[in-house]
């Protein structure tokens, strides 16, 4: 599902175990793009992502600063990231750049609301 940044995301529209994560990213700016929590939809559809994930779009500019801000926000509510491996169910960040169409897209992948601790 795209999820363009704007206040009038319907958000019982995502997935039940992602909204929160979407939430929290668009709250302090940041546009995603797509998200799913790996288990609410048809595991067979050929276009589902079979893990936990919410892609966020990113500026060239400042990108790697972006990235460092989004994984403390996220640390912040209790995210432990890992590095990238073999198990795409493990809380990890992984960015992808293209410089023909100079877009920026950033994974958060395993991370689903139930891991988000509190803001005390």
């Amino acid at each position: 599902m795209s999820e363009s940044h704007d206040d009038d995301l319907d958000y019982e529209q995502l997935d039940p175990g992602i909204r929160e994560v979407v939430r929290l990213l668009r709250a302090y700016g940041y546009d995603t793009t797509d998200s799913g929590d790996g288990v609410s939809k048809h595991l067979l559809d050929p276009e589902v992502i079979p893990y936990p994930h919410v892609f966020v779009q990113l500026e060239r500019s400042g990108m790697v600063g972006e990235v460092d801000q989004i994984r403390s926000l996220l640390e912040w509510r209790g995210i432990a990231f890992e590095p990238v491996g073999e198990d795409p169910w493990r809380p990890h960040l992984q960015l992808t750049w293209d410089p023909v169409s100079e877009v920026a897209v950033l994974e958060v992948g395993g991370v689903v609301d139930d891991m988000l601790r509190g803001e005390s």
